[in-house]
């Protein structure tokens, strides 16, 4: 899987991207083609809250995630 990992109002760590694509990886086993799949991930903060959205580009469907919780490796 193709990761895109950006922040918006935060830097995004060397350890926040690995933990990021140490929990994206897990949905490779999902997906005939894992190699051709485009995953954008957004972190941004809102107040107290760290808020990730996750949009995997298939070329079938796409799929949508977001969660926000005050610590981030929650919301991951």
């Amino acid at each position: 899987m193709k990761l895109n990992i950006r922040g918006e109002k935060i830097n995004v760590t060397k350890s926040m991207k690995s933990y990021i694509e140490e929990k994206i990886s897990k949905l490779d086993k999902y997906f005939e083609n894992p190699e051709e799949i485009n995953c954008n991930i957004l972190v941004r903060v809102r107040g107290l809250e760290q808020i990730i959205e996750v949009t995997a580009l298939t070329k079938r469907f796409t799929l949508r995630a977001e969660e926000s919780h005050e610590d981030f490796y929650a919301a991951v």
